[in-house]
């Protein structure tokens, strides 16, 4: 072998393991996308509730603690708002389980479109079959006039009760 063909060698090998390089890279960051999408998926399921599309029951209770304790930190009010869907076993019963999975999901649409924004509540959840919570910082419900398009829509699914909270503070 003569010093060229010696150098074409060497070259060839820095070039094959520079290219075995670049796929292994590219290889690695696709398979880390990948976990990374599974991991969102994942994340998604253990936090919304699938019928509903609201918070589920752990997620609402692990961020309300949160927002009770940014209330009584900064001494701001809190309400919470718990809501049950009457005569909901008898849309099961009458219609079957797809027309109150659609029921479910109609709900969270309205709870979503009417309930959260930054006026009004910001956290939503079903906490169990037909039960729904909400959360609102910075929000007290003094009267019917201020929840405008709220009051219908609470009345209509029998809002049990308005919890208001107003400048929490620790013992």
């Amino acid at each position: 072998l003569t010093i060229y063909s010696l150098k074409f060698v060497k070259l060839g090998l820095i070039l094959l393991a520079g290219l075995s390089l670049a796929v292994y890279f590219l290889l690695t960051n696709k398979l880390r996308q990948g976990i990374y999408k599974i991991y969102d998926v994942e994340e998604h399921a253990a936090t919304f509730d699938e019928l509903s599309g609201l918070h589920n029951r752990r997620s609402f209770i692990k961020l309300g603690e949160v927002e009770i304790m940014r209330s009584r930190r900064h001494a701001l009010p809190l309400s919470l708002l718990m809501m049950d869907l009457d005569h909901f076993k008898n849309v099961n019963d009458a219609l079957g389980h797809d027309a109150g999975d659609s029921v479910l999901y109609q709900f969270g649409s309205v709870c979503s479109q009417y309930l959260r924004g930054p006026d009004i509540l910001g956290l939503l959840g079903r906490i169990g079959g037909e039960e729904f919570d909400g959360a609102g910082r910075d929000t007290l419900f003094r009267d019917h006039a201020e929840l405008d398009g709220v009051t219908a829509f609470s009345l209509s699914c029998n809002c049990l009760m308005v919890i208001q909270v107003s400048g929490l503070h620790t013992p």
